[in-house]
Order: structure tokens, then sequence, then C-alpha cells
């Protein structure tokens, strides 16, 4: 799952006294291994309390192979969740 629409205020270092916009925050990650005829199945994790503060929530789904993502999918989730 990841949140869109954070802003955060910098304090310190190059970016101090800036207001910086974080486009995709990853909230949970969850992992699933393919069966012996390559599908996945698996069940996910209801919506974490701590997500809730996000301006916007999208689920996000990918298979990587050889640790590069080769096929991903998302869209987003509409209030209320």
């Amino acid at each position: 799952m990841v949140g869109s629409g954070y802003h955060t205020q910098i304090i310190r270092g190059e970016n101090r006294n800036k207001t910086l916009q974080q486009d995709f925050v990853a909230l949970s990650l969850k992992s699933f291994n393919p069966s012996d005829n390559l599908s996945f199945t698996g069940l996910i994790d209801k919506i974490p309390k701590s997500s809730m503060q996000a301006p916007k929530l999208a689920w996000v789904a990918w298979v990587e192979y050889k640790g590069k993502a080769i096929q991903a999918v998302g869209d987003w989730l509409r209030p209320p969740y």
C-alpha cells in the first residue's frame, strides 16, 4: 500500500525551510511466493490505522524476475476505507 499527498516541513540541511511533497510513500509491504504453476494467491492485511491519515491511498502490486520488476498494477482506493 502506498500513500500520496504527504507534505513534510524540512528544518535542517540543504532543503531547510522548504515544504517537500512525497508523491508515493510505502505504508505497508507484503510478499507472496509463486506456487508450482506460477500463480500467486494470498490474503492481504486490513488497511493499517496509521495509513488512514494519508490524503490518498493506493494498492500496488508487481512481479519481479531476478530482482527487477517486470509487471506492475495499481489503483487508487476510494473512501470510505
